[in-house]
């Protein structure tokens, strides 16, 4: 059931992975990438149909190409997600009471699944109706109802609040935050996909990292004039053993000499420890 603003997208699934690469200077590292599934099956078509390839040499070196883009394990499992995603497409589609043809179906998910060439593009009722798709357009009082709930996952989701990573770690090199990224409800529950979101700078360190510490002590006594020297020596042994004011003091110290002589190079985010919790 879709409301005026009502749309879908396609069932492109977009998988992580992290490659070895080599920098300038003799610098390399991992880097972390979001690669859609799609984009790679599609890449073997292009090549056998538009580009016309058909001797054996040549896939095979226009396959080395893509090895050397992705390594093999990722590609078996790219492999593996573009089966398995098109197997839960048609289990869900036939769970349903009256689940249509073997050919409809087949239209559905190899329309969801390659035929919609952009991950963006939103589907609506009428091609959602052209691919087969058993939609209807909400009542007025449904589509009210339908927007009220968006706009409570809104909230709950904080879809209106994104955090900038970069901005996230201008002052502080770790940024955490707990959050909600699901729900699913039901008439007796309601669950939750709860984690922590992890932010960190990652920062170019200097071969030597100069740290001035400066303690700023202030010594007065009622009426003016100066504390007498003894008493002032005792008390200054009095600050050289407050060791949780000294730590504190060095890691601001730390982190001020981090930002001035180490620059950022880039920033690690990543949802970490999410569970599924249920609420009554």
């Amino acid at each position: 059931m879709l409301g005026p603003q009502g749309e879908l997208g396609p069932i492109d699934p977009i998988m992580s992975i992290q490659r070895f690469v080599a920098g300038p200077g003799g610098q390399s590292g991992m880097i972390q990438e979001n690669i859609s599934v799609e984009d790679v099956m599609a890449y073997v078509r292009f090549i056998q149909d538009r580009g016309g390839l058909s001797d054996q040499d040549a896939l095979a070196a226009a396959l080395m190409k893509l090895a050397d883009r992705v390594d093999a394990v990722a590609l078996g499992n790219m492999y593996r997600t573009h089966s398995h995603i098109r197997d839960v497409a048609r289990r869900i589609l036939t769970s349903r009471n009256s689940a249509g043809s073997e050919q409809t179906l087949a239209t559905i998910v190899e329309t969801l699944a390659e035929k919609v060439y952009a991950h963006g593009h939103a589907i609506g009722l009428k091609t959602a109706e052209a691919i087969g798709l058993p939609v209807k357009a909400a009542p007025n009082e449904v589509d009210a109802t339908m927007w009220e709930l968006l706009e409570d996952y809104e909230e709950e989701l904080k879809i209106r609040r994104p955090v900038d990573p970069s901005a996230a770690v201008a002052n502080i090199d770790t940024f955490v935050e707990d959050l909600a990224i699901a729900v699913i409800e039901s008439r007796a529950f309601i669950h939750r996909f709860n984690g922590r979101l992890e932010i960190t700078a990652r920062r170019q360190m200097p071969p030597t990292l100069n740290v001035a510490l400066n303690l700023n002590l202030q010594l007065q006594v009622p009426g003016g004039g100066s504390v007498p020297a003894q008493q002032a020596d005792a008390l200054q042994q009095l600050v050289a053993q407050s060791q949780q004011a000294l730590s504190q003091a060095a890691q601001q110290a730390v982190q001020e000499a981090l930002k001035q002589q180490a620059p950022i190079l880039g920033i690690d985010a990543g949802f970490r420890n999410g569970k599924w919790e249920r609420s009554d």
